[in-house]
């Protein structure tokens, strides 16, 4: 890599070599000690464009700018790699939007924030590196579609849509991400992991149509927004041992999700398992509250535990064919219209609900058999074999 002080002899340079007529072979440039004013950043690239030539550029030991704002100079389309100045610690808002046309590679050493929509659509781009930048603005990184590589290590929080569409973005780290923003990887279809392992709140529809992820590892997420995983298809199992709050439609169509672990969640969304259709066996000890058609059509669930559950919402276990255990409470919680709605009916003799003592039996025994109460609308054409005690 051949290293200038002054961009007139970086020029000359440029002008003389035959190579770097295509971005696939660009020539590789390095500048230190070039105070990169906004009046010599439009004297480098106007050098560029004058030479006719592709170039990487080390910019890394130039000075003078702390926020790279928007450039639109001739000679940006040449520019396949950028390093920027270390003395750089902010990426402006539309950075780079319609500009460097041929960039696919960028590192910025010093950068902290990167705004809003600063590589927004951005086709060409296929790895970034950003050591020390600790938040993504919204829509970042959206729309580019040729991203498969990029380092975050120091990242706490991820915007909005921040990488919305980046369908080549198969794995990405990011170790202390406290914050993961709505539509944060919507559609992000080659993704296939991802280890949030500082993670407590993941946004609605953050991961939502993620048709490749197999595993999400959040020991941390108390909140897991609506559609969070929505129609996310190969998804196998979830271990969120801190989740509090599951949205609405938050797992609704994650077609293989065989396994959840929830030891903590308080309150299950509308809709928000619904669809499982692999879903076997759930284990809620702490959930009060299960919204309307939550495990809707979950047609493998047998066993349901839901021993602090007051409140279980419309069609919650509809069309759930092969149920044949469900553990509630002391109380009987109240049942909302058509809950167990076709519920058991691919069972040999339906299914059992199971109290944890024999008060617990009669209470929900008088509840059952009270004409006011809404059990005859919970159950509907249900397949019910009883009430009994846990043995």
């Amino acid at each position: 890599m051949q290293e200038f002080k002054f961009i007139a002899d970086m020029k000359a340079y440029l002008i003389e070599q035959s190579g770097g007529t295509s971005a696939a072979e660009p020539i590789q440039l390095k500048l230190s000690g070039v105070d990169l004013s906004s009046v010599n950043v439009y004297k480098l690239f106007a050098a560029v464009s004058e030479a006719g030539k592709y170039v990487a550029f080390d910019l890394s030991a130039c000075t003078g700018p702390t926020v790279w704002e928007r450039y639109k100079d001739k000679g940006t389309d040449r520019v396949v790699s950028l390093a920027l100045p270390d003395t750089v610690t902010e990426i402006a808002m539309d950075a780079f939007a319609a500009t460097f046309a041929s960039l696919k590679t960028l590192k910025a050493n010093g950068a902290e924030t990167v705004g809003c929509y600063a590589f927004s659509r951005y086709r060409m781009l296929a790895e970034i590196d950003l050591p020390q930048a600790t938040s993504v603005g919204d829509y970042a990184f959206s729309g580019c579609t040729a991203l498969t590589k990029i380092k975050l290590p120091q990242v706490t929080s991820i915007g909005d849509g921040a990488f919305w569409g980046c369908t080549a973005l198969d794995k990405i780290d990011l170790p202390q991400t406290t914050n993961v923003g709505d539509e944060a990887f919507w559609g992000c279809t080659a993704l296939d992991k991802i280890d949030l392992p500082q993670t407590t709140n993941v946004g609605d529809e953050a991961f939502c149509g993620c048709t490749a992820l197999a595993k999400v590892t959040l020991p941390k997420a108390t909140n897991i927004g609506d559609k969070a995983f929505y129609n996310c298809t190969v998804l196998a199992e979830v271990d969120l041992p801190e989740a509090t709050n599951v949205g609405d439609r938050a797992f609704c169509g994650c077609t293989a999700l065989a396994k959840v672990t929830l030891p903590k969640a308080t309150s299950i969304g509308d809709y928000a398992f619904s669809n499982c259709n692999k879903l076997a066996e759930v284990n809620l000890p702490e959930a009060t509250n299960v919204g309307a058609r939550a495990f809707c059509c979950c047609y493998a669930l047998a066993e349901i535990n839901l021993p602090q559950a007051t409140n279980i919402g419309d069609q919650a276990l509809a069309c759930c064919h092969s149920l044949e255990s469900l553990v509630l409470g002391t109380e009987p919680p109240t049942f909302g219209s058509e809950v167990f709605y076709d519920a058991g009916k691919d069972t040999e003799s339906g299914f059992t609900i199971f109290v944890p003592d024999k008060a617990a039996k009669e209470r929900l025994k008088a509840e059952i058999n009270n004409p006011y109460s809404n059990w005859l609308a919970a159950t509907g054409n249900a397949k019910f074999k009883g009430v009994e005690v846990r043995s």
